[in-house]
């Protein structure tokens, strides 16, 4: 017999401790995912979306809740009349705000038109 034998796993599914892992739901984040459909529901009524500041710690769901709601945004959107959802995701740690900027207008400019 080789040095590696099969034994019981210590988790149902390991797969959830991987980084790519994403979960159907996301649990104890009821209140922020209410908040978020508040701020965001002057957009399904074909309005300009409020800001949102998202802050907290790392690990608390911060990422996953905002492209849990925004997946939901843009799947119903396509029921509601003149309205066109575009999502632009920018990681701003270690960038200014210039070059946060930069990568927004550039994101909605042609290539040859773009900002450095």
């Amino acid at each position: 017999m080789g040095r590696f034998t099969q034994t019981d796993a210590v988790f149902d599914n390991e797969e959830v401790l991987t980084d790519g892992y994403t979960p159907d739901t996301l649990i104890a984040r009821e209140d922020e995912m209410s908040t978020y459909v508040e701020v965001l529901q002057s957009v399904a009524n074909g309005a300009s979306p409020r800001n949102i500041f998202v802050y907290g710690d790392t690990g608390v769901g911060k990422t996953l809740a905002t492209e849990m709601i925004l997946d939901e945004l843009l799947e119903d959107q396509v029921e509601f009349d003149n309205v066109s959802v575009k999502v632009v995701w920018q990681n701003c740690k270690d960038a200014t705000s210039y070059q946060v900027a930069c990568h927004l207008v550039n994101h909605f400019r042609d290539r040859n038109q773009e900002i450095h």
